[in-house]
């Protein structure tokens, strides 16, 4: 399975759950370590991802190395490049620049999993938003000390539901991956 040889390559499961805002994590991956591992993993796969760069960013920015999600996310001109410049945005955080690419991308197809995902894992989910991802800011704006460990586990099921989606692969079987993962 692509995802899940993706997911490993990263470490994604061993970094830990990212931080809602810029915060480094100690298990985090350096830039060097994260490119070295996509670049092998990238050689072994049957023909070129459509989506490599786009894997790229989202691997930086799970190693919060946001500086260089954002170099690679503002130049993809598509809609999956907005989604990935807008999480960047959110975690510097920068929620008025996170809004305006979030409006870039549209009616997402992550969207229609992660919105009731969201709604059934945190009570205070907000009311009124636009979409999932403009609900998302307002929610991480609104946490104290921008730290919440419900948020903080939404994320990682957005990522890994990011990746999914890239690869062709069902969204709601990687937002089950936490399901048997202790500690997720």
């Amino acid at each position: 399975m692509p995802l899940a040889d993706f997911l490993h390559t990263i470490q994604f499961m061993r970094s830990g759950l990212a931080a809602l805002g810029p915060a480094c994590r100690a298990r985090a991956l350096s830039e060097t370590a994260v490119n070295t591992a996509l670049d092998a993993w990238f050689a072994t796969q049957p023909q070129p991802l459509e989506h490599g760069a786009h894997l790229r960013a989202l691997a930086l920015w799970w190693h919060d190395h946001l500086d260089a999600s954002h170099t690679i996310s503002q130049d993809l001109n598509d809609a999956d490049g907005a989604y990935i410049h807008g999480l960047m945005h959110r975690r510097e955080p920068d929620d008025d620049n996170a809004r305006y690419w979030v409006a870039r991308v549209g009616a997402h197809p992550l969207y229609a999993v992660l919105e009731p995902m969201a709604r059934t894992q945190i009570a205070t989910w907000p009311d009124g938003a636009s979409n999932f991802g403009d609900a998302f800011i307002t929610a991480c704006a609104a946490a104290p000390k921008r730290d919440d460990p419900r948020l903080r586990r939404l994320q990682a099921q957005e990522a890994a539901a990011l990746a999914a989606h890239w690869l062709g692969e069902p969204l709601l079987a990687a937002t089950n991956i936490f399901a048997a993962t202790p500690g997720y």
